[in-house]
């Protein structure tokens, strides 16, 4: 469940849309954030048409196994509405924070970066993480770097140039267009509140 002050932190209330994976409603309202443009939960939510399933990409559309896919499950969910679009070609950063990065949401990573052309595109591309359980702060970079090499690896092999594939990640850190940020306390610390205790504007 995303609070107020954790995305005040992560959107630093600039125009922004939000590709929800989670299946719990969102505990801010709409006079709170007022600069969320639009908000769509993909998989459904708890109160309304939850969607679980696998990733469309491990079996053929003609394979019998693909109707328990998530995305035949979202084709059947357009019987009874069409959800707007939270893509843009006006989006200049891609914040993700609460997302195991796991394989089985590669081919929405790989819609969006396809969408936005991240490799030709001037997009910043944050990967949010805060420390849980007994892990130190180290050791929760330390995974999510693992997350996000992984993430990219994969996202190579699919694109056309193999040779763009192979040195996307090198290109994106060259360049300062991707990052890892530690959220630890974001979400009792609002954005500009943080920027004011670290000395910020």
């Amino acid at each position: 469940m995303i609070q107020v002050n954790l995305l005040s932190w992560l959107t630093e209330e600039k125009p922004t849309s939000i590709l929800d994976f989670n299946y719990t409603d969102h505990s801010f309202s709409r006079s709170e954030a007022m600069h969320v443009i639009y908000d769509r939960h993909i998989h459904g939510s708890i109160e309304d048409q939850t969607i679980i399933g696998i990733d469309q990409s491990m079996f053929p559309a003609t394979d019998r196994k693909y109707e328990f896919s998530k995305t035949y499950r979202i084709l059947d969910a357009t019987k009874r509405h069409v959800d707007q679009s939270v893509l843009n070609h006006r989006i200049k950063q891609i914040v993700f924070f609460g997302h195991s990065l796991g394989p089985a949401d590669y081919s929405y990573f790989q819609s969006v970066f396809d969408y936005l052309n991240i490799y030709e595109n001037n997009v910043e591309i944050i990967f949010g993480f805060a420390p849980y359980g007994n892990l130190s702060v180290d050791a929760a970079a330390h995974i999510q770097e693992s997350r996000v090499a992984a993430l990219f690896d994969e996202y190579g092999r699919s694109m056309d140039n193999q040779a763009h594939g192979n040195n996307l990640l090198h290109k994106l850190l060259l360049e300062n267009r991707l990052s890892i940020h530690n959220y630890k306390n974001a979400e009792e610390m609002s954005y500009f509140e943080h920027k004011k205790f670290n000395g910020g504007e």
